[in-house]
């Protein structure tokens, strides 16, 4: 399997939001948005979930992808 680098360009959250995101925010099939909490700053993209609570950034990202910092 190809290990990507992470731009922050917030596609992955614009286009279908994480587990997290989804039942947090409500989100289903049928009512698709880009994520709440998916912040810009600046030219890039940040999860305001993910710097709230490290137990969803140690899922997300604590497994082989790359840090958002």
């Amino acid at each position: 399997m190809k290990k990507w680098k992470c731009k922050r360009c917030g596609r992955c959250c614009k286009d279908i939001p994480c587990l997290f995101a989804q039942i947090k925010f409500n989100i289903t099939e049928d009512n698709i948005k880009p994520c709440p909490s998916l912040s810009k700053q600046g030219s890039r993209y940040t999860c305001l979930e993910m710097k709230q609570e490290s137990s969803i950034f140690r899922q997300m990202l604590g497994y082989g992808c790359d840090s958002i910092t």
